[in-house]
């Protein structure tokens, strides 16, 4: 309904002023978390713009602020209050909103892009598959731990940890970097430890 609003518009500019189709900037409301608090959003946005008006496709860009808080939560009520931003970066809760029937199918548009289609991997395609919705243009995500050369080289335990990735390889290793390298932990990550992610990418396998 919104795209057919624009189109509307567009048409009825023309006819009043006379403006070609070409020059006109239909909006485009786009949410993505933190974007509205990034200082550097708006250099950003404008780069986006300058690209796709060279492409013939300008645009104006407007982003959506969103209230503090829970992003999922506060995306969701957004949208279920019949605030629906054109461009939806999701961080869970989309599948309540597809539900819906809200979300526009994007596998036809992907299908007619110029370079998205071509850079989808196998991955990427059958995730538009299984949620036609979203496309996110990037490989699976792969985590791996590193270490200090020096200690690498210096540290047996560490060779075993490469060859043998279990609890006790890894135990050793951490006691020797603490007692023997003076390392204040025996591992170390960004952000909190609820963020279990990366910890279950480097432990799992053991």
């Amino acid at each position: 309904m919104k795209k057919h609003r624009i189109v509307l518009w567009l048409m009825v500019a023309m006819l009043v002023t006379g403006v070609a189709l070409a020059d006109a900037q239909p909006k485009v409301r786009l949410v993505l978390k933190d974007l509205d608090t990034d200082p550097n959003a708006a250099q950003f946005i404008q780069l986006i713009e300058k690209g796709m008006a060279a492409a013939g496709t300008p645009v104006k860009i407007e982003i959506v602020k969103v209230p503090s808080g829970n992003y999922a939560e506060k995306i969701s009520l957004m949208i279920m209050s019949g605030d629906i931003p054109d461009i939806i970066y999701f961080q869970g809760g989309d599948d309540k909103i597809a539900m819906q029937n809200l979300l526009e199918d994007l596998r036809p548009y992907v299908a007619k892009s110029k370079y998205i289609k071509n850079v989808l991997d196998p991955h990427s395609k059958t995730r538009l598959e299984s949620y036609p919705y979203l496309v996110w243009v990037a490989p699976p995500r792969v985590r791996a731990p590193v270490i200090r050369k020096d200690w690498f080289d210096t540290l047996p335990s560490a060779k075993a940890v490469a060859t043998n990735p279990t609890v006790d390889t890894y135990y050793a290793l951490f006691k020797d970097l603490v007692q023997k390298k003076g390392a204040k932990f025996g591992i170390s990550i960004t952000g909190a430890t609820n963020g279990v992610e990366e910890l279950d990418s480097i432990f799992d396998g053991a």
